[in-house]
């Protein structure tokens, strides 16, 4: 075996260290990527499963036109009353006030605590259904009375 074969096995066997040398990081990398994304989702979907409201009554006074609805936290998870969202006969309502036991300030509505949002409307909505969607989509749904 001459010098050249040996020499070129040489360079060949360097190119393959310095090509998986450069492979190595980015394999590494993407398998952290789906590791972390699938960690990411087994997380949300626990938050999900921990998730619960229970939709106590939906009422419509005349003498104002408001609707007045009350909610409990049925979970374990403590949830946001600014993501809360209520939905009349399928169209989005901006509550005109919240409050959860009593306090209009707070924006933390923990388990068991109840949420009570007014909504100003204008026409009669009895018989049309009010949903109320909190954190990773739950929701519940109550008809008015």
């Amino acid at each position: 075996m001459g010098f050249s074969v040996s020499g070129s096995t040489a360079i060949v066997f360097v190119g393959v260290f310095i090509a998986l040398g450069m492979l190595q990081p980015a394999v590494s990398n993407g398998l952290e990527r789906v590791t972390d994304a699938r960690s990411d989702t087994a997380e949300r979907l626990l938050d999900q499963q921990n998730t619960a409201v229970d939709l106590t009554a939906a009422t419509y006074y005349a003498g104002n036109s408001t609707v007045r609805v009350r909610a409990v936290n049925a979970g374990t998870s403590a949830l946001s009353v600014e993501d809360t969202d209520v939905l009349l006969d399928n169209a989005y309502v901006v509550p005109s006030a919240t409050a959860v036991d009593g306090d209009a300030a707070t924006d933390v509505w923990l388990p068991g605590e109840t949420l009570a949002v007014g909504l100003d409307v204008g026409e009669n909505p009895t018989d049309d259904r009010l949903t109320i969607t909190v954190d990773h989509g739950v929701s519940d749904a109550e008809v008015v009375a």
